[in-house]
């Protein structure tokens, strides 16, 4: 193992993920789960180290595991409902500031952009136009009221829902399934939204949909048939043990499970009729084969060595707990140089509602004197962070006067003595 003898950044990412996925385990086990589906593009990593924990684990069940090809874009357009009678919510509810042409591609219909426009008589400039409150524009009001429109967005919603049923349905022999296990990174569970949503219209009131999540932090649309749980950490329906340190930075779960292919657009039927997924260019491959799959495969081999050490011994949920927690406080609130010019070298590519990559951060160096006092004044009036970005402690790190990262570390740290049981 000579890359263990080289520094990785975030290698103790592994332990956490060892605690998911051991979790996870236990709960489909207990469940008799029999199919269980991972969400590309994160899911493929995920996939792999569940098989390898089922593998080495004492009292493996068959649970057959499938990588589902998904994103929020894919699943979109099969989930509406009839066009006078949709509200878009799962866009809207997170994304209100944008344009016509953002909202075509989030519908993946960019590439009909130029003839909707020239029948809704648009033009590309309006298109583009930034809107404050999109569903409340002029713009959207037209597009709606234009027959092409009204057409197109009929004829695609019935052929996409047709070709997921299909594409679906390849996993189970032909026949679409009533209840599906899925898992995913996390957060809300928008995919699994527009899966249900779609779902219950093709498959009826039987319809159910179990989500597994490293982290969940808000509900989304979950109720009794589409439920939602957040097996590392959860804010539903309260903060669970640990949640404050796995939570801290969160983009470092997406980053370091790599996508392997670009991402899921859209379902169709070829001419041969099979259902496909139509990928959007795989357009982060350059940096994730420089940056970040290095740094994942030692952690996948990190991953392996614990498998074999935990394998055949009674190692407790509450014991792996206070493990993960150590270590991963470490990580997002003691972090070297290293690991943070590392995290501010990648970047993320936003494919709905926004259309836009960025990097993480916009840079580690402090603000000058005189900012960094006026953030730290506002942040003792307020005594809240504001918005703090993707990574709090790198935020006050970079914006407040030196000390108060180490603080609000203290802090962070102490609250994990609340973290001594199970799950």
């Amino acid at each position: 193992m000579t890359r263990e003898r080289t520094y990785t950044p975030f290698l103790d990412l592994a332990l956490s993920l060892y605690l998911f996925t051991s979790r996870l385990h236990k709960r489909l086990t207990s469940e008799g789960v029999k199919d269980i589906y991972f969400f590309s593009r994160e899911g493929a990593m995920l996939k792999d180290m569940f098989d390898v924990y089922s593998e080495k684990s004492t009292n493996a069940a068959a649970i057959r595991t499938h990588y589902l090809e998904v994103s929020r874009r894919s699943t979109f357009m099969p989930s509406l409902g009839p066009l006078n009678q949709e509200k878009f919510d799962v866009l809207f509810r997170q994304y209100r500031r944008m344009s016509l042409s953002s909202f075509l591609k989030s519908l993946a219909l960019d590439g009909h952009e130029l003839e909707v426009l020239a029948a809704a008589q648009i033009s590309e400039a309006e298109a583009r136009s930034i809107q404050k409150d999109f569903p409340t524009s002029t713009l959207f009001r037209k597009l709606l009221g234009s027959q092409f429109f009204q057409s197109l967005y009929e004829s695609q919603r019935t052929q996409r829902s047709a070709a997921l049923a299909d594409y679906l349905s390849c996993f189970t022999d032909g026949k679409l399934p009533t209840s599906l296990h899925v898992v995913d990174v996390g957060w809300k569970g928008s995919i699994q939204d527009n899966l249900f949503n779609w779902f219950r219209r093709v498959a009826g009131p039987e319809a159910r949909i179990d989500g597994y999540y490293i982290g969940l932090v808000s509900p989304g649309l979950a109720d009794v048939h589409n439920r939602k749980m957040g097996l590392l950490f959860s804010s539903i329906p309260r903060l669970s043990a640990g949640f404050r340190t796995f939570n801290e930075n969160r983009s470092l779960y997406e980053v370091l499970l790599p996508a392997r292919h670009g991402g899921p657009r859209a379902y169709e039927i070829d001419a041969e009729g099979r259902a496909v997924v139509v990928r959007d260019p795989f357009n982060e491959q350059q940096m994730i084969d420089q940056y970040v799959q290095p740094v994942a495969e030692v952690i996948m081999e990190r991953f392996l060595l614990l498998a074999e050490e935990f394998a055949g011994r009674d190692v407790s949920d509450g014991w792996l707990l206070q493990r993960s927690l150590q270590q991963h406080a470490r990580m997002v609130f003691s972090p070297t140089d290293d690991e943070i010019e590392w995290m501010l070298s990648v970047s993320h590519v936003e494919n709905f509602g926004v259309f836009e990559q960025s990097q993480f951060g916009g840079g580690a160096k402090r603000d000058a004197l005189p900012q960094r006092l006026r953030y730290t004044i506002q942040l003792l009036r307020h005594r809240r962070l504001g918005d703090p970005g993707f990574w709090p402690y790198l935020t006050l790190r970079r914006r407040a006067l030196f000390g108060v990262h180490i603080l609000y570390r203290t802090f962070r740290v102490w609250q994990n003595r609340f973290a001594r049981g199970a799950k």
